[in-house]
């Protein structure tokens, strides 16, 4: 017997133990599923906020706590925007905001640290071959490099953190499919939430119940026969097309009319090549 097991819309968090009802098994779904592909650009802007302002703030905070003046922020708002674009553009042309390289925060280890380093230096290189090094202050200079790479380690692990618990959890599920399996397989293993933890939201759930003297066998492979009735050798689909019926159907006299207007490559009526009216051998560009 095929049970349709429909799941709640406003459920649980998927991956709990399925729990019965009526005698039947119910899944639940997550609540809140944002699209997957919305989280590659968040990182992007949330690091774009998080350079700015920590360069703002590291020549802001150093000139009031050891100079005792307040600065321009122009040149360190500069300096963080410039950071971030540079320090985006290669960790984008590397893959690191892909979001399979977001949840492997070793890998985030190594390309952070590595990125930031030598787009500091760089970036120091062009201050001071400019004469800037007047402008920007050394210990603000160095305070932000300091504090920029402790941040954006200690914000990539807690990103890797929590996008790993949304996987677990299916949190990131946008596909809806319908699962279709045998109701004690389904009761018994961690398809549904490895389904969610790639994407996959299960809007409906088939259960067969194999102790059901009616139940469908559905294993095989299931195709339309292609074998006309008198079954005496493996006829090709245009045959077999031409022998469903031997009768000309009934037809409106507008439709007889527009039917002999038709110069058909196959079958009784079929011309020439050179000669067909077929659409499908024409050249519409």
């Amino acid at each position: 017997m095929l049970n349709m097991l429909r799941t709640e819309e406003q459920a649980s968090v998927a991956g709990q133990s399925a729990a019965r009802a009526n005698g039947r098994p119910q899944y639940a779904i997550p609540q809140f599923s944002p699209p997957i592909r919305f989280v590659e650009p968040a990182v992007v802007a949330i690091d774009c906020l998080l350079i700015i302002a920590l360069s703002i703030l590291t020549g802001l905070g150093y000139h009031l706590v050891f100079l005792k003046i307040t600065p321009d922020i122009a040149p360190y708002l500069a300096i963080g925007v410039l950071a971030f674009s540079n320090f985006a553009a290669i960790l984008w042309a590397k893959g690191a905001y892909q979001f399979n390289n977001l949840t492997n925060f070793k890998r985030q280890m190594y390309d952070v640290p590595t990125i930031w380093t030598a787009v500091f230096l760089v970036l120091l290189g062009v201050a001071f071959s400019l004469k800037l090094g007047e402008i920007l202050s050394r210990g603000a200079t160095f305070g932000f490099f300091a504090l920029g790479l402790t941040s954006l380690l200690l914000w990539r692990g807690i990103l890797a953190h929590l996008l790993t618990k949304a996987l677990e959890n299916g949190a990131f599920a946008e596909r809806r499919i319908v699962v279709i399996g045998e109701e004690s397989r389904l009761l018994s293993s961690q398809v549904l939430a490895e389904l969610q933890r790639c994407g996959y939201r299960p809007a409906n759930v088939f259960a067969v119940n194999q102790n059901s003297a009616t139940a469908p066998d559905l294993t095989g492979v299931w195709r339309r026969s292609r074998r006309p009735p008198d079954k005496s050798r493996q006829y090709t689909l245009g045959e077999l097309t031409g022998s469903l019926g031997n009768e000309m159907p009934p037809m409106t006299p507008w439709g007889e009319a527009k039917f002999k207007t038709t110069k058909p490559n196959g079958g009784p009526r079929a011309v020439p090549l050179a000669e067909t009216n077929d659409p499908i051998y024409k050249c519409f560009p």
